[in-house]
């Protein structure tokens, strides 16, 4: 989410957390970043309320949390708890113990300027002594002005954080086609190994490119592109070498560079070409933020893919890296989850993974707070 939106009331910052995160969330602790000037609302960082709440794993937490509050240029906090049933009068002691903490570790970093609870039906601030303010309804919140303007934008929440990266599978009818159709294209790789080595290997892979040029160009919300080349396209990216030529053409003005990336290092200026692209999403020099125009099919087209063909890690591990590059670690952590169930060894996710796990922002989100 690149529009910068300004919380002028407690219930705009609270109606903003779930689109930060992408999934309303249940028995949860979020700490919301704001940053000078004028405490613009910034990260949403979000851990299980019980981890905060343990006195053995609490003060850890909550040292990491604001330390991905520090990295994202904050200077303020707000802490949220998300309870499953009601608080009134006070916060009960292991609640109150998990906000000291916080506190303890937002000294002297940050200024933790409110705590809010929020169970099933209401909110209500915390004030420092536990006790809890007047309450109001839940229902509010959607009612805000920061919710309205986001449904008016396409920002949309999912039911909880599972569903982020759990696209309804396909009918099965559709897998069975999905699956033949990758058998015959892993053994049209053999095959063209076989008669023709090198050359019949990037004629290969270049009938891949195609077929996800061509899902990618036609896919329209609602209607699934056809199994056959969703099946083709999952053996495609079993291929390292397609799987990164993918990946190259999500980034603007590459031209036919996951094309010419087929050809390998020996491609006249492939190398630099491709160096620069790989900059574009994670280097704050020159990083830029991905463009719907192309994140929006590619995405329709990979959660397909998922759909038709579970248990691959391709097409999870780049639905993440989208979702990290759009900056959403909640859904990028999601997808790697299920990248990590098909692969644990899978590279592209490992790398991947190193950077959500550290609250490495990427290249045009730490452009922008540097320019803050």
């Amino acid at each position: 989410m690149t529009t910068t939106l300004r919380a002028r009331e407690p219930r705009d910052l609270l109606a903003l957390i779930p689109h930060q995160l992408g999934f309303a969330p249940e028995r949860s602790a979020v700490a919301l970043s704001l940053r000078p000037p004028r405490a613009r609302v910034g990260l949403a960082a979000r851990v299980d309320l019980a981890d905060l709440v343990d006195p053995s794993t609490g003060a850890q937490m909550s040292r990491t949390l604001v330390s991905h509050l520090a990295s994202d240029g904050a200077t303020a906090a707000v802490l949220v708890l998300y309870v499953p049933e009601a608080v009134t009068e006070r916060l009960p002691d292991e609640l109150l113990g998990a906000v000291l903490r916080f506190e303890e570790a937002c000294d002297p970093h940050l200024d933790l300027r409110e705590v809010w609870v929020v169970d099933p039906t209401a909110y209500a601030e915390v004030h420092p002594d536990g006790y809890v303010g007047a309450a109001a309804p839940v229902g509010d919140l959607a009612e805000s002005a920061v919710a309205a303007h986001l449904v008016f934008t396409g920002s949309s929440v999912v039911p909880d954080r599972a569903s982020l990266a759990a696209p309804a599978p396909a009918p099965a009818a559709r897998r069975g086609t999905a699956a033949r159709a990758a058998r015959r294209s892993r053994q049209a790789r053999a095959e063209a190994v076989a008669e023709a080595g090198e050359t019949g290997l990037l004629s290969w892979r270049s009938a891949q490119v195609r077929t996800w040029r061509s899902l990618v160009a036609a896919v329209e919300p609602g209607t699934p592109p056809g199994a056959a080349a969703l099946g083709r396209l999952c053996a495609g990216l079993d291929d390292v070498v397609v799987r990164d030529a993918v990946l190259l053409s999500l980034v603007s003005e590459v031209g036919d560079l996951p094309e010419a990336s087929l050809l390998g290092s020996g491609a006249q200026g492939t190398e630099d070409r491709t160096g620069w692209a790989i900059s574009c999403i994670v280097d704050p020099v020159v990083g830029v933020a991905p463009s719907p125009e192309l994140v929006h099919p590619a995405r329709r087209v990979l959660s397909e893919l998922v759909a038709h063909r579970a248990g691959r890690p391709a097409a999870p591990t780049l639905l993440a890296l989208l979702a990290w590059w759009e900056g959403s670690g909640a859904a990028a952590d999601a997808w790697l989850e299920r990248a990590a169930a098909a692969d644990p060894d899978y590279r592209l996710a490992a790398l991947l993974r190193q950077a959500v796990d550290a609250g490495m922002p990427p290249g045009w989100v730490r452009s922008r707070r540097a320019r803050d």
